[in-house]
């Protein structure tokens, strides 16, 4: 046997091509892909439901920052069906390459980065802040409008590939996010008890449509857990 033969019969893991996916799951050839379509669906029909639901109760409008939490996941998303897309028409385990979905995820965080600066409410506050936070904003660190989009953008390539680096697995990427989410729910459901506009007191948090926030993260979070 060569050394090649022997390499393989060493280690046959190293040897196998990167189509093939670890024994447990060959049987799992054929499944559906392209779960996120019924993600980003669940997010936009649970979002406009509750104020459906709500409308005429003390749920606040549809926000400028739900709008745009919602926006930026589905623009996100056209860049993962593409991937996942060419994967199936081509019938092939590499989809889009890395440079674009580089492009595709960098033109997604500046373009939002930019709009999250913008449509400031009757206070000037903005759905995004150039201040540095820790629980509140650090008023004495300010990154510019500039710095803020390159930290937005570093976040959104976080975020995104954290999530690819789960996905694949049964259910593993979205029990993640659904735990993350509900987090998310309890914070920004704290942000809107102790918003400045109702209690316009010392440690109160001066953020733009709380409220509205929690209902896109339990929206998501419940289309996560329902897939």
């Amino acid at each position: 046997m060569g050394s090649l033969g022997r390499a393989e019969h060493r280690n046959p893991v190293h040897a196998c091509p990167r189509d093939h996916a670890g024994l447990s799951h060959q049987g799992k050839r054929g499944t559906p892909s392209m779960g996120g379509i019924a993600i980003i669906a669940g997010m936009w029909a649970g979002y406009l439901a509750a104020h459906i639901i709500g409308f005429g109760s003390r749920l606040p409008r549809l926000s400028a920052s739900g709008w745009l939490v919602l926006a930026l996941a589905t623009s996100l998303g056209i860049v993962g069906f593409l991937d996942d897309f060419i994967k199936i028409r081509k019938k092939r385990n590499l989809g889009l390459n890395k440079t674009a979905k580089t492009v595709g995820q960098l033109a997604s965080a500046i373009i939002f980065g930019i709009l999250f600066l913008q449509f400031s409410n009757n206070n000037g506050v903005t759905p995004g802040s150039q201040y540095l936070s820790h629980v509140r904003d650090i008023s004495v660190f300010s990154m510019g409008a500039i710095g803020f989009v390159v930290f937005f953008c570093i976040l959104v390539f976080a975020w995104s590939n954290a999530v690819n680096f789960t996905d694949g697995l049964d259910g593993l990427a979205a029990g993640s996010m659904g735990m993350i989410l509900g987090t998310y729910v309890v914070i920004a459901g704290w942000q809107y008890r102790n918003s400045c506009v109702l209690e316009p007191a010392a440690g109160c948090y001066d953020v733009r449509d709380p409220l509205d926030l929690a209902i896109v993260a339990a929206a998501a979070g419940g289309a996560c857990l329902s897939t």
